[in-house]
């Protein structure tokens, strides 16, 4: 570009200038439109994940847990009655 202006060419040079950055613009377009949806893929993806724990999570605190109880005072305990 700088020689063709030197040399009084921009009219020849021109056309290959607004096609290169026509080229140019539309791969960085495109990379912007793939970054984006990409970025809002991650962000839909992380509010499932997020819904998913949630939904775990009111599972366990409505569920008892099905532990054993403690033995009582008087029973026979685990271990205990000559086994």
């Amino acid at each position: 570009l700088e020689l063709a202006w030197t040399h009084g060419l921009t009219d020849f040079a021109m056309p290959y200038l607004i096609q290169s950055v026509k080229e140019y613009t539309s791969k960085v377009d495109d990379l912007l439109a793939e970054r984006k949806e990409s970025q809002q893929a991650a962000v839909e993806e992380s509010k499932a994940a997020a819904a998913q724990e949630a939904q775990r999570n009111a599972y366990a605190t409505l569920m008892p847990l099905a532990l054993p109880s403690a033995p009582q005072q008087g029973a026979p305990g685990y271990g205990a009655g000559g086994f």
